[in-house]
C-alpha cells in the first residue's frame, strides 16, 4: 500500500499508476500540497510588498503635505513684507517717516 492515499498523493510529485508525466518546471517537480504552499507564500509576499508600497506612498504624501505649509507661509510672508516696504517707501518719499524706518523695512523684506 506504499504510495497510496490522499495525503501522500498530495505530497508526491507523481500519482502511483499514472501514465501522465509531471511537468518539470525549473528542474523541480513537487506535489500538489507543496505547490499550493509555495503559491500561498508567494501571494503573501506579494501582498506584503503591496502594503509596503502603499505605506511608502502615504509617507511621501504626508511629507509633501507637511512641506507645503511652510513654503506657503514663507511666500505669503515675503509678499506681505514687500507690501510693507512699498508702503513705507511711498511714505518716505512723502516725507512722513525717517530713513531708518525705511531701511528697517527694507532689511526685513
Amino acid at each position: 500500500m506504499q504510495g497510496f492515499g490522499i495525503e501522500i498523493n498530495q505530497i508526491r510529485p507523481t500519482h502511483p499508476g499514472s501514465i501522465l508525466t509531471p511537468f518539470n518546471v525549473g528542474g523541480r517537480v513537487e506535489g500538489v500540497l507543496i505547490t499550493r504552499i509555495r503559491f500561498d507564500q508567494q501571494r503573501a509576499e506579494f501582498e506584503r510588498n503591496v502594503d509596503i508600497l502603499l505605506v511608502n506612498v502615504e509617507v511621501a504624501y504626508w511629507n509633501l503635505y507637511g512641506a507645503y505649509w511652510p513654503s506657503t507661509a514663507a511666500n505669503r510672508g515675503c509678499g506681505q513684507s514687500f507690501e510693507a516696504y512699498r508702503i513705507n517707501k511711498e511714505r518716505f518719499e512723502a516725507g512722513r517717516i525717517p530713513i531708518q524706518e525705511l531701511a528697517q523695512t527694507r532689511q526685513q523684506y
